[in-house]
């Protein structure tokens, strides 16, 4: 397509949809819509399945973008950003709530705001020029199990003022970014920093006040 996608506000689609190996020159504009594959067979299949989409510029799921299943991003390139500032994602049946794995955007991208997930936020081996925001997003998933999956990834800042404790884990192994910003008022429960580099976090706390939160639970 050499446009833009225009979802139109109100968007509503029960079961299943596809835009896998599909490539935009423009933008993407799912903003309000709605994807539910919950009353559907075989419910197993993604609300939105989006793997390897090409996009020129923005995938933008703000203003109240809500999905019943997975938002299946897999190995996508965004030449913009991913945008999802106050979407609210359900995963079904063990599967995440959103697969980022492999994305790679030239900006942002966005999952704050208000931002909520109810489920895992897997991100693995994701390339994120300018940065990955949290702040003000719910991480709801269950005690010991992952809510992020941030692994073998690379971004300049991740903004992880969320807008509360998440009693699920923050897995960033292996991960490499340039500014760590977090809220003690909001760290996890458990988090998982083995072999992740990062340059500096803020705010700029002491080891011994960091390292029984951080080491606090071990990943399973």
């Amino acid at each position: 397509m050499g446009g833009d996608i225009w979802s139109g506000q109100g968007l509503v689609v029960h079961g299943p949809a596809t835009l896998n190996d599909t490539t935009v020159r423009g933008s993407v504009f799912l903003k309000g819509a709605r994807f539910d594959v919950s009353s559907t067979m075989p419910s197993t299949e993604p609300a939105l399945s989006a793997s390897r989409l090409r996009v020129g510029g923005d995938l933008n799921c703000r203003n109240g973008f809500v999905a019943h299943g997975l938002i299946d991003l897999r190995d996508s390139r965004f030449g913009g950003s991913a945008l999802f500032e106050g979407a609210e994602l359900t995963a079904l049946h063990g599967q995440p709530a959103l697969n980022g794995n492999g994305v790679e955007t030239g900006g942002a991208l966005h999952m704050c705001g208000g931002f909520t997930a109810h489920g895992r936020v897997s991100l693995i081996n994701v390339m994120v020029r300018s940065r990955v925001c949290l702040d003000d997003a719910a991480l709801d998933a269950p005690a010991g199990e992952s809510a992020l999956s941030f692994l073998g990834s690379t971004t300049a800042t991740v903004a992880l003022r969320l807008r509360k404790a998440p009693a699920g884990v923050i897995d960033l192994r292996h991960s490499e970014i340039g500014l760590l910003e977090d809220d003690p008022e909001a760290w996890p429960t458990g988090m998982v920093l083995d072999g992740a580099v990062y340059d500096s976090p803020h705010p700029a706390l002491p080891a011994r006040e960091r390292l029984p939160r951080w080491g606090s639970e071990p990943c399973t």
